[in-house]
């Protein structure tokens, strides 16, 4: 048992990191890149690469495969800053969240 359990916690680890990491994308001319999709547009595809560098990509250019992906791939939805209500309390950098009523 205790044999079993360094493998798979590699394992995990390889996954995880290759989740985190995007995936490779290949031209049907053999060329690879390692990113993550960012957009689809008409025929072709924004990817953020591993340089941080964003590249567009035509899908036609594309394996099978990648080009399969695109047809499921959705983008993650955009982060919303938070709303500060106009009357919470600013204290030092940091909202409080406190709202006071105003007397008159």
């Amino acid at each position: 048992m205790p044999r079993l359990i360094l493998p798979l916690l590699l394992t995990f680890c390889l996954l995880f990191i290759s989740q985190a990491s995007g995936r490779t994308w290949t031209r049907k001319d053999g060329k690879t890149a390692e990113g993550k999709a960012l957009a689809v547009k008409a025929d072709k595809v924004t990817v953020s690469l591993s340089n941080n560098r964003k590249a567009e990509i035509s899908i036609q250019s594309l394996t099978l495969e990648d080009q399969q992906f695109l047809k499921t791939w959705k983008p993650k939805p955009p982060k919303r800053p938070i709303q500060v209500p106009p009357d919470a309390i600013y204290h030092s950098g940091s909202w409080y969240g406190i709202v006071v009523e105003k007397t008159s």
